[in-house]
Order: C-alpha cells, then sequence, then structure tokens
C-alpha cells in the first residue's frame, strides 16, 4: 500500500474514532470530569478565549517557545497538539516546521475543535482516550490544557500507546501552590462564566506520571517568564477575556491582578510574571 492510501485510511480511522466520542458524548457518557466541563463551552466562550489569543498572539510566545524547544519536532513528522483550543501551539509548530509536518488538533471541546483552522487535522475526542492509531505520533504535546484533567495518568497511557517508538512528548501547566494557580483558582473562579477549579500539578508530578506510563529520560523544570503587552490596559483586558471574565468588569479585573502579580510597565509595554511547569519524555525503543 503507497503512502497516500496509508494516509487516507490512518484519516478515516481517527474520524471513525471520532464519530465514536461524539455520539459518547450526546449520550452524556464521559471519560473524565474535564470532558463534562468541556461539553458545556459555549460558542461565545470559545469566541472570547480565541479573541484574546489572536489580538495578542505574541504574548504568551516565550510559554509557546519554551514547550516547542522541548517537543524538538522535525520536518516530516505527525505532531499532536492535545487539547489545542483554538490551535495556538499548532501555530507555532507550522511556523517552526512549515508544512512540512502533519499536525493533528485534539480537542474535547466540539465548539473548541471547530475553532481550529482547517489546514489542521482537527480530532475531537477524550483525553483519556485518544481518537489515534498505535504508534501513530512522532510527536505530541500539551500546554497548559492539563489542569482540569482529573486522571491525568490516564491521558499519559494513552498518548504513550500513541507515539512512535522514541517519539516525544512535551507537557507545560500551572504548579500548585504558584501564583497563576491562586489567580486561577480565586479570581478567574470568581468572576468567569464556568468558575475555574483547576487541579494543578505539584513538583515533581509530571515525572511520575511519565514514568508510570513508560516513558524514560524525563526532564522536569519550572520556567519563569512574563505576559507582554503593549499598555496597562490591554494587559487588563486580555486576561479578562482570556479567562471569559464576564461577571467582572474591567476595573474588577485590574484590581485583581496586583493581588498576584507585580507588572512592570515600560515605555510601550506592560510585563506580567507568569510561569508553568514543564517536562518531556521519551518512548523507548
Amino acid at each position: 500500500m503507497g503512502k497516500c492510501s496509508c494516509l487516507v485510511v490512518f484519516r478515516k480511522l481517527i474520524a471513525l474514532q471520532s464519530d465514536c466520542f461524539s455520539n459518547c458524548m450526546k449520550q452524556h457518557v464521559f471519560d473524565d470530569a474535564f470532558d463534562q466541563r468541556a461539553a458545556v463551552y459555549s460558542v461565545k466562550r470559545i469566541r472570547q478565549y480565541n479573541q484574546a489569543m489572536r489580538s495578542f498572539p505574541e504574548t504568551r510566545a516565550t510559554e509557546r517557545r519554551l514547550i516547542l524547544d522541548l517537543l524538538n519536532a522535525q520536518q516530516g513528522q505527525d505532531v499532536c497538539d492535545v487539547a489545542a483550543g483554538g490551535g495556538y501551539l499548532a501555530d507555532g509548530i507550522l511556523d517552526q516546521l512549515g508544512s512540512e509536518c502533519n499536525i493533528y488538533c485534539i480537542e474535547n471541546s466540539s465548539h473548541f475543535s471547530d475553532s481550529i483552522p482547517a489546514h489542521y487535522h482537527r480530532i475531537y475526542c477524550s483525553l483519556s482516550r485518544l481518537a489515534l492509531p498505535t504508534s501513530s505520533m512522532d510527536r505530541m504535546a500539551c500546554l497548559a490544557g492539563l489542569h482540569h484533567q482529573e486522571d491525568k495518568q490516564q491521558f499519559f497511557r494513552e498518548a504513550f500507546r500513541a507515539l512512535r517508538p522514541n517519539g516525544l512528548i512535551a507537557v507545560g501547566d500551572v504548579l500548585h501552590g504558584s501564583a497563576p494557580a491562586q489567580f486561577l483558582n480565586v479570581e478567574v473562579n470568581r468572576w468567569s462564566d464556568l468558575g475555574h477549579e483547576g487541579i494543578f500539578l505539584e513538583p515533581g508530578e509530571l515525572s511520575l506520571l511519565l514514568s508510570n506510563a513508560g516513558f524514560v529520560d524525563i526532564v522536569e523544570q519550572e520556567h519563569h517568564y512574563t505576559w507582554d503587552l503593549p499598555s496597562h490596559a490591554d494587559l487588563v483586558w486580555f486576561c479578562k477575556t482570556l479567562f471569559r471574565m464576564e461577571k467582572a468588569e474591567l476595573s474588577d479585573v485590574e484590581a485583581a491582578l496586583p493581588r498576584y502579580f507585580t507588572i512592570q510597565l515600560e515605555q510601550g509595554i506592560a510585563r506580567m510574571p507568569w510561569s508553568l511547569i514543564y517536562a518531556r519524555g521519551r518512548k523507548p525503543q
């Protein structure tokens, strides 16, 4: 069977698995509490998130670069962005490699999946049951998409299954007790449409999850950086919109941010500290 024929069969298999998950969601059968939450994400909610990201795409550039450095994706590879949102990480992969790779975007929110640009292979499925054939991906990444997943170990088991031998997985998410964690579970929880009760990572937890799933050559490190915007007003609007803090006025968000972050104001730029814990693992040969 030629390469093109194999690719057609591969995509048909993914579509079939994605359709099965869609039917389960319609019957309110969820694999994880995260799937239940994602099922009620509205079109309006998705639009707000994407508006923030597309208005200021460079704000989280360092955050994205850190995971791309760990991922080390190469031309010609099959790369999967898990909990892809509107495709921000996928865009970074595309910018890095051009069209010389196949990029798959997994989302457990149907409206988020629909919002991902059509030039990516969009897959609607649970993080607990990835609609990917075994040993089909060279790289997998998940940026700030795990903190609503209750059974994180099941995700890593599924990622291990879906990766080819020597494949890499890279993850970045919020660390328990950090300033971002406190802001999300207090202020965003208070002011957003759905609240926010993130299940954040402990130090060393990613390494343990990766090891338990079978990964080797594991590295883990917390990184601190800043979200940079042209002005303080832009920063306030970005946070309010990105986190869908619909119950808040801009003044409420402006008052909340300094409780958690020391914002630096320079000529033509506002910098807000942020941090994530990152990890990478390799599936053995």
